[in-house]
C-alpha cells in the first residue's frame, strides 16, 4: 500500500511537508499516508456496515498476489451473496490491480538486484521473447485473467520485459473483472452455503502446499534412479553363475 501511495504522491504537486526547515522524502510521505489509509480502512471494517465489509475486501484482494497466493475464490463468492454482482468484480478487480503494481515494483527491484536480470536481458532467446510477447502482452493478460488458465507466467513476463504500466493495469482490471463478476453471480444466484465456502478454501490452501511441497522435493536424475533399479533387481534376482 505505501507504494501505491508513493506513485500516487508522485503526482501531487504543490505539497512539499517542510517541518523545522527540512523536507520530508517522498518514500516517507508515500508510507505515511499508506498507513492512514489502512488505518482509515480497518476504522471502517470495524464499523460492521456494508462499506466497512467492502474495505476489508479491497484491502485481502489487494494483498493476494502472486508473492502472497491467497485463496481468493470462496472470499469473491462469498461476498456475491450480499452485495451485487458488478461491485464485487470492480472492488475485487481495483484490489487485484493494487497488488499487480506492488508485485511489478517488488519484482523489479528484486531483479535489479540480482545479476539473474543480467544474464536474462542479455540472452538472444530474451531478447526474441521479448519482442514476440510485448506485441500479444495485453491480449495475454487479459485473458489470462479471466480465463481458467495460470495467470502468474504471463504477468512475471510482463514484469520481465518492462511492459508498461497503465496496460499492464488496465489488461489486469479487464481480465479480472469478469472472473470475479462470474464468481460472485454464483453466489448470488445458488447462495453458496459457508461451509462450502470454507472447504473451497481449505482445498485452495491445501493446493498451494502440495505444489510447494512438490517443487522442493530433490529430484533424482535418470542415471540415479536406473543405479537405484538396478540394485534392487540385483536383491531381488540374485546373480547365479553359469554351469556347464
Amino acid at each position: 500500500m505505501g507504494i501505491v501511495m508513493e506513485y500516487i504522491w508522485s503526482h501531487i504537486s504543490g505539497i512539499s511537508g517542510r517541518f523545522a526547515g527540512r523536507s520530508l522524502p517522498r518514500a516517507a510521505w508515500a508510507w505515511i499516508l499508506g498507513s492512514l489509509l489502512l488505518l482509515g480502512i480497518g476504522l471502517l471494517y470495524l464499523t460492521g456496515t456494508d462499506y466497512g465489509t467492502l474495505s476489508g475486501y479491497l484491502v485481502f484482494m489487494s494483498v493476494a498476489c502472486t508473492l502472497i497466493p491467497l485463496p481468493t475464490p470462496p472470499f469473491v463468492i462469498g461476498m456475491g451473496k450480499v452485495f451485487h454482482p458488478a461491485v464485487v468484480a470492480f472492488v475485487g478487480a481495483l484490489g487485484n490491480c493494487i497488488a499487480a503494481y506492488a508485485e511489478y515494483h517488488v519484482i523489479t527491484w528484486l531483479f535489479s538486484k540480482a545479476e539473474l536480470q543480467q544474464k536474462i536481458e542479455g540472452s538472444k532467446l530474451f531478447r526474441r521473447f521479448s519482442r514476440v510477447f510485448g506485441r500479444t502482452a495485453f491480449l495475454c493478460l487479459f485473458i489470462s485473467g479471466f480465463a481458467p488458465i495460470p495467470f502468474e507466467p504471463f504477468r512475471l513476463s510482463a514484469i520481465l520485459i518492462h511492459y508498461a504500466m497503465p496496460r499492464y493495469l488496465l489488461a489486469t482490471f479487464l481480465g479480472r473483472f469478469p472472473r470475479y463478476y462470474f464468481m460472485a453471480m454464483i453466489g448470488d444466484r445458488y447462495q453458496v452455503p459457508d461451509r462450502y465456502l470454507i472447504l473451497l478454501m481449505v482445498l485452495c490452501v491445501a493446493g498451494v502446499l502440495i505444489t510447494m511441497a512438490a517443487k522442493s522435493l530433490p529430484r533424482v536424475s535418470a542415471p540415479a534412479e536406473m543405479a537405484f533399479l538396478g540394485s534392487r533387481s540385483l536383491l531381488v534376482w540374485p546373480h547365479r553363475p553359469l554351469t556347464a
